[in-house]
């Protein structure tokens, strides 16, 4: 090292290698462009995927600020030949907490938050898809969402068509990724892949507006939920000790209890906001707009009820869901949208095909 007057050239190299960013550690490039989500770009694709990010994912370019599912369904979309070539990306960009999915442990405080973060947030999405069918008259939107992000892209287009019949013709179908608005007759994909194929279930906040307007009482699988969560109520601790089965009928049933409480501090939220009025999947496909429904079978938010098992306790055989005890997770999905594959090309072959 060579000595300069009072410094050293050495010293004096290091630092500015030092200050100069290399590739390694440039932040990642946003696959999307802002500018369509912001109504600033000149022109428009024939599509554009607008996504909008769920319960407790940050907001970041990496994923296109839409979180990383919803970039995974993007690029099915991408991929398919319909709409290969053709199509482009933006995040929902508006102002969004996308707060995490509250647990069983949760007071209602946190739940009642959650409901009044989704019944704003469809507000300003609904304004955001306003500004951009006008804005581009030429482009069909396709507006996908997950978990708390689902709910958000499921209202507004429920309630613009609703009161806006004409831009019904502006949307070329919706992906919801684990929809807590799912309903049980949703077109559900992929229809042929093990653990996604199981019975269509209700989402968590379709079943609470359900129970408050009276339509879920007589079904047969609610009435056997009722009966699940008094169960452990009557079944002693002693008797189920060690015995596996006995045990996983009252972990279950407790379970059971904690999700209809949740559903009751519900019922006044939802029944008050537009949750209630939310068109199902298979309506809005109806009317022209294509909704997959991309939920695995007993992911507590979009198909809370799951796959049944069967057991036996004293010769009694009873039915119960084993997929529960997520909720008491930090990730109530199990990510199960992360590790697998395969959900993203039928989701988007399903909304080409109608």
């Amino acid at each position: 090292m060579r000595k300069l007057g009072n410094g050293w050239v050495g010293l004096a190299v290091l630092a500015a290698v030092l200050t100069v960013p290399t590739a390694a550690s440039a932040a990642p490039a946003n696959p999307c462009d802002n500018n369509l989500g912001l109504g600033k770009a000149a022109t428009a694709p024939a599509y554009v995927f607008l996504g909008v990010r769920g319960s407790g994912e940050p907001s970041i370019d990496a994923d296109g600020r839409m979180g990383t599912r919803v970039l995974k369904a993007y690029r099915g979309f991408a991929d398919d030949p319909h709409y290969q070539g053709k199509i482009a990306c933006t995040g929902s960009l508006h102002r969004y907490k996308a707060m995490p999915v509250p647990t069983f442990g949760a007071g209602f405080d946190q739940w009642n938050e959650y409901l009044r973060e989704v019944t704003t947030n469809y507000q300003i999405l609904q304004t955001q898809l306003r500004r951009l069918t006008g804005k581009y008259p030429d482009t069909k939107f396709i507006v996908s969402g997950y978990s708390q992000g689902a709910a958000v892209a499921h209202m507004a287009v429920s309630e613009l068509v609703r009161t806006t019949p004409a831009l019904k013709t502006r949307f070329e179908g919706l992906a919801l990724i684990a929809d807590p608005l799912a309903d049980d007759t949703d077109y559900r994909q992929p229809t042929t892949s093990d653990g996604w194929n199981g019975p269509a279930r209700s989402g968590t906040l379709t079943i609470a507006n359900r129970m408050a307007d009276g339509t879920v009482g007589g079904a047969a699988w609610y009435t056997a939920l009722t009966a699940l969560g008094k169960i452990h109520r009557v079944l002693p601790d002693q008797l189920c000790d060690a015995v596996t089965t006995c045990e996983k009928l009252q972990q279950q049933s407790r379970l059971t209890e904690k999700y209809q409480d949740t559903l009751t501090g519900m019922r006044t939220v939802v029944t008050a906001s537009p949750i209630g009025r939310t068109s199902t999947g298979r309506q809005l496909t109806a009317l022209g707009i294509p909704t997959a429904s991309i939920c695995y079978v007993g992911d507590v938010v979009c198909s809370p009820i799951g796959t049944w098992k069967s057991g036996v306790v004293l010769r009694q055989k009873f039915r119960y869901w084993p997929d529960w005890t997520t909720w008491g997770r930090t990730d109530v999905h199990k990510d199960y949208y992360t590790r697998y594959s395969g959900w993203e090309a039928p989701a988007a072959a399903f909304v080409a095909a109608h």
